[in-house]
């Protein structure tokens, strides 16, 4: 059995249900007796498309392609030209796919080791305020049992700030416990409650836990977290499931309607593979297609 263990890749912070755990699980073993998502003859045609578009500069088809490469879900696993294609989507600006990169150069997946380019990928990746970067630099030098976490903390505020759920959580337990951080129950309940309309997690559960415990020391703590319910507009979700074959359709129609920038027939260049990105005179977003959301809650 084949298995690339990947540090990073997928960062969950264990928590026992009144003190952090001291271990942060970082990495995500891929095998081939792995769950498949894409097992069908039509859903590795739509990989053919979605090569097709990597090919001609997607850096979001790029990454996708590298994903695939990676895990063998869609396309045979490759993790060299996983890292081929992550080196071209970084060359079309692709934040996530530094990110991505800066792990394989980690880990020497696909690529040799390099930690030198695995950290200046990672603080690229930073600098572009991208959620993971930041959560995963933050947990590795994050010391639990030390009151010194100061640009930890910091780094998770920024990862916070760009609605990055495993930062989120890790400040309201943190906030709720009074672990590395002055406790308070109100800022906890705050994370909490914007995080249980994702259902991410046991954060229900959890926002629960603090207000009870507030309406026993603090009545008017207990108050205002009450009347976070009252700020808020309920709309009632019903979780469907993910359908992969779904997500690449609309991955295909995303890439499509931006064919004019990577057809190689659009105003900047008739050269083949030549985008409209960020070293060029116009700017796509990235943020269109979020791959990451697919493969794993983040």
């Amino acid at each position: 059995m084949k298995r690339i263990t990947l540090s990073a890749f997928i960062l969950t912070v264990f928590l026992t249900p009144n003190l952090f755990a001291s271990t942060v699980q970082t990495q995500h073993t891929v095998s081939n007796d792995a769950v498949q998502k894409c097992v069908s003859e039509t859903c590795r045609d739509k990989f053919k498309t979605i090569l097709k578009f990597a090919h001609n500069g997607n850096p979001s088809a790029q990454v996708l392609v590298a994903t695939a490469y990676l895990t063998g879900d869609g396309l045979e696993q490759n993790s060299e030209l996983s890292a081929k294609w992550l080196r071209r989507a970084v060359r079309q600006g692709s934040t996530k796919a530094t990110w991505m990169l800066s792990n394989l150069y980690k880990d020497g997946i696909g690529v040799e080791q390099d930690t030198i380019k695995a950290e200046n990928l990672l603080s690229r990746a930073v600098k572009r305020e991208y959620g993971p970067a930041l959560f995963q630099t933050a947990m590795q030098t994050f010391d639990m049992s030390s009151d010194s976490n100061k640009k930890e903390i910091e780094l998770l505020e920024r990862a916070k700030s760009v609605g990055y759920k495993p930062a989120i959580y890790l400040l309201a337990k943190m906030y709720e416990t009074g672990t590395a951080i002055e406790k308070d129950s109100y800022k906890s309940a705050v994370l909490y409650n914007d995080l249980k309309f994702s259902d991410y997690k046991d954060s229900q559960h959890r926002l629960e836990i603090v207000k009870e415990s507030a309406k026993k020391t603090s009545p008017s703590t207990y108050n205002k977290i009450t009347n976070l319910d009252d700020d808020t507009e309920i709309i009632t979700i019903v979780h469907q499931g993910f359908d992969y074959d779904l997500y690449l359709d609309y991955a295909i129609k995303t890439f499509r309607d931006e064919r004019s920038i990577y057809d190689g027939k659009g105003g900047m260049s008739h050269i083949r593979g030549r985008t409209c990105g960020y070293s060029t005179g116009c700017r796509t977003k990235e943020s269109r297609l979020d791959i990451a959301i697919f493969f794993g809650r983040h």
